[in-house]
């Protein structure tokens, strides 16, 4: 799957501007931190697990997110634990990124087994893709941006406070 990561940073090289600035970038940082973005990353993860495609609901539970620190950054990477996220998402033969049938490489037929059935074929067309984490992305967007418009207006609360 290709990771969703967000990434909330402060800057240490604009402190030196003013105090104001320091102290108001510090404010919003508590508010902002860790836990903020494991809210956000716990929002996202759920709006994907409703999206990804259920056989059996193993694959959508199998997403999840970690969130860290780095330097002056606190950033959130989603990921699944199985490996068939990529090929849902890009498609596969026909639909996937090389466009060409699904073929046997060192047999003369492949071999699935659906239910009780055996079923051998030459080729298979593949599968098509399902952005299933664009979807999600996209529910998730509207609630962040709300949120970032909230942390913009509490630091200018605090800039101007603290300049009075």
């Amino acid at each position: 799957m290709s990771k969703a990561v967000i990434t909330a940073t402060l800057s240490k090289s604009f402190v030196n501007l003013s105090p104001n600035y320091k102290n108001a970038a510090e404010a919003t940082a508590k508010y902002l931190g860790r836990d903020w973005l494991r809210n956000q990353m716990r929002r996202l993860v759920s709006y994907v697990q409703e999206e990804a495609p259920k056989r059996t609901g193993e694959f959508a539970k199998s997403h999840n997110f970690k969130t860290f620190e780095r330097g002056n950054e606190f950033i959130g990477k989603i990921y699944a634990a199985q490996p068939l996220a990529g090929w849902i998402v890009s498609g596969t033969g026909l639909y996937g990124p090389h466009k060409t049938p699904i073929v046997p490489v060192k047999a003369k037929a492949l071999r699935f087994v659906i239910g009780s059935r055996v079923i051998f074929a030459k080729s298979v067309r593949g599968m098509k893709s399902n952005k299933y984490d664009g979807r999600a992305y996209r529910r998730w967007q509207p609630g962040i941006r709300a949120d970032l418009k909230d942390i913009g207006q509490k630091f200018t609360r605090e800039f101007t406070a603290r300049a009075k």
